[in-house]
């Protein structure tokens, strides 16, 4: 029995992962998805450069809340900067041991860096002092690369967090016709800066709420690769490390 509660972290880091990879549209933005972080960055619209915390809620069709967490934000001309800690994370798919179990392993938090001149996009682990490449989609580069159209609606007026907002409808097209629709809430105290986002993921809808908004550019470093960590190419080589190192720590059982 003792020997199999050391098990429990790699057991949940599997389950996590498979979870990830299953049901990726229910989970958060990630580099996977640069297509929908292209048609995102435009719902900013002249906002190129700023820093801030988004609460990410995602409902499911019958309006549940199924995942909820707050992840650190910053833009600097075309680069972003997603920081999550995945023990603050909330979801009804998880078991609620997870969250230790990720950080018994170093995996709690994780640093989602979009690098466009690099034709890439990286997940940055510092607890485990690692990085995963992923590669952006050639396809998603060339629609990117081609520009979008943005049309833009309003269809009324709410206030949020005591910022009077102006409410849009917009649509998003890429050069290969592909879209992406949204609902925007920008405030005019903030130069128009989109307060909260609320879009379709599949079945589900997803709602970000921007708060302690920097509307200056972050620092260059802040995108920059960190000196030092291990470099994977896949998923599969960064968890056959991770699980080796979790093995390496067992040490002997118990005796009987």
């Amino acid at each position: 029995m003792n020997s199999f509660r050391h098990l429990r972290p790699i057991l949940a880091l599997a389950l996590l992962l498979g979870a990830a990879t299953a049901a990726r549209p229910q989970m958060l933005p990630s580099p996977a998805s640069s297509g929908l972080d292209a048609a995102l960055m435009r719902l900013f619209g002249e906002h190129k450069a700023f820093s801030g915390e988004a609460v990410i809620r995602v409902y499911d069709k019958t309006e549940q809340e199924i995942l909820s967490t707050t992840m650190g934000l910053a833009v600097r001309d075309g680069q972003v900067r997603m920081e999550v800690d995945l023990s603050r994370l909330k979801s009804k798919d998880l078991p609620a041991s997870v969250a230790g179990n990720l950080e018994q392993l170093g995996m709690e938090k994780v640093v989602s860096l979009i690098l466009p001149e690099k034709r890439a996009s990286y997940l940055v682990y510092p607890g485990l002092q690692a990085i995963l490449k992923v590669p952006m989609d050639e396809k998603v580069l060339k629609a990117a690369d081609g520009g979008f159209q943005v049309k833009r609606v309003e269809i009324g007026r709410e206030t949020l967090d005591r910022l009077a907002c102006t409410k849009y409808r917009v649509t998003v097209t890429d050069s290969s016709g592909g879209t992406q629709e949204a609902i925007t809430w920008n405030a005019p105290e903030w130069k128009d800066f989109p307060v909260q986002i609320q879009m379709a993921d599949g079945d589900n809808l997803m709602i970000l709420r921007f708060r302690n908004v920097t509307r200056a550019p972050p620092k260059a470093e802040s995108f920059a690769l960190p000196d030092g960590y291990t470099h994977y190419d896949s998923q599969p080589a960064l968890l056959q490390a991770v699980l080796m190192k979790a093995l390496g720590g067992l040490g002997q059982p118990p005796a009987p």
